[in-house]
């Protein structure tokens, strides 16, 4: 592991070996490649927690001119984080005023669920979950806050659309922000959707901006933590610190409920596999019954290989199998929790339509059957025009 890959690694740990004085020798090196450490840190996203530990606890080891694009850096993102928080509290009222029913997830409110403070984590879009039923409305609203839809689609199109995707994105040139609305939260992965009324009974109020809204209760906030990371082969270690700090911080975590619930959505792999990397990562001691679970569960150190984050591989000493993560990947069949799912996600690659399909071929419902024909189709011509590149 290269000396910056080490010195990022000890402040995701929070390490209680930082050097107080002769920090290069310390850290066995005399110089560091700090263009290459500030790469690292954007792309696990992790400046917002790792650069005020630099400022703070290893000052001296900073030289001043990396201490002020440091600095700059960290004002920068502590801004945009800032402004989505007034983002969000504007858009909830919107929401509010028009009887949409939304819970807000990700993006400052779970900063604020973990650190106390909206502008703690890096963040470049909100997520709202929304009642399947208000989604017409729930877009109506962002429209009129002068949101405009990635893909457009008609109110006859929505229903079919929402059957087979979990969100659809919208953009506000003006304000700079993007929101993200949906109405399922695996991906349309699990057999069961997870939506609105599956979480809101477990709901806390969180305060925000001095405006309280909904947030996640701990124990679906880790279910979906760890599905999300799952879903995007855990390319960032961001995702794995804030599952550790909400472990931190939820002393009353009911892991009866976590177990229903990985139970209820068929989600095993995908949350043991989360808990797996944090214990491996950070060293994390869990309750028996939750360390018999993990142990018992097949190939978790091989999945490692095929992680997303290069950083968390040679931190956990395995060597990475250098395969981009995507749904295709041999990490999402692993993932899943037994051969039925395996085969059941084979289908869904080859057959659902995914948003790209619907800017294809915009079909109305009554011919949606040739949705799922047309998927492979454009499938096999995508994979006919990359092996024509790749051999050029």
């Amino acid at each position: 592991m290269r000396y910056e890959d080490q010195l990022l690694v000890n402040c995701l740990l929070e390490s209680a070996e930082f050097p107080v004085s002769g920090e290069k020798g310390a850290l066995g090196c005399s110089v560091i490649d700090w263009e290459y450490f500030l790469e690292v840190v954007a792309r696990e996203g992790t400046e917002l927690f790792v650069f005020p530990i630099l400022l703070d606890k290893l000052t001296s080891l900073v030289p001043e001119d990396q201490k002020s694009a440091i600095k700059s850096i960290l004002l920068k993102k502590t801004v945009i984080s800032l402004r989505y928080t007034g983002v969000l509290v504007n858009i909830i009222t919107r929401f509010e005023r028009k009887g949409v029913d939304v819970i807000p997830f990700k993006g400052p409110i779970l900063s604020q669920r973990l650190y106390g403070d909206p502008a703690k984590r890096s963040f470049g879009d909100l997520d709202i979950l929304v009642r399947p039923e208000y989604v017409f409305s729930a877009i109506t609203v962002l429209r009129d806050a002068g949101y405009t839809p990635q893909l457009e689609i008609s109110e006859e199109q929505l229903d079919l659309y929402c059957e087979h995707e979990d969100n659809i994105i919208f953009s506000n040139a003006s304000l700079s922000s993007v929101i993200e609305l949906h109405w399922e939260l695996s991906g349309r992965v699990f057999s069961r959707p997870y939506m609105y009324l599956d979480v809101v009974e477990r709901c806390a109020a969180i305060d925000i901006a001095g405006k309280e809204l909904l947030a996640f209760g701990d124990e679906d906030l880790l279910v979906y933590l760890c599905v999300h990371g799952a879903k995007h082969s855990w390319d960032r270690l961001e995702w794995l610190l804030s599952v550790k700090k909400l472990l931190d911080i939820s002393g009353a975590l009911n892991w009866d409920i976590v177990f229903l619930l990985m139970k209820r959505f068929r989600c095993r792999r995908n949350v043991l596999f989360g808990l797996y990397l944090v214990k491996e990562f950070f060293n994390v001691n869990f309750p028996w019954d939750v360390s018999q679970k993990i142990e018992a569960e097949r190939g978790f150190a091989g999945m490692v290989s095929y992680c997303g984050s290069p950083l968390l591989k040679d931190k956990l000493g395995v060597v990475s199998k250098s395969e981009h993560p995507d749904r295709f990947s041999v990490f999402q069949f692993a993932i899943q929790d037994n051969l039925y799912q395996r085969i059941r996600w084979g289908g869904i690659l080859l057959f659902r339509p995914t948003e790209r399909d619907w800017r294809c071929w915009p079909l109305p419902r009554q011919l949606k059957v040739l949705n799922y024909v047309f998927r492979p189709f454009r499938l096999l011509v995508a994979g006919f025009q990359r092996i024509w590149w790749c051999s050029k």
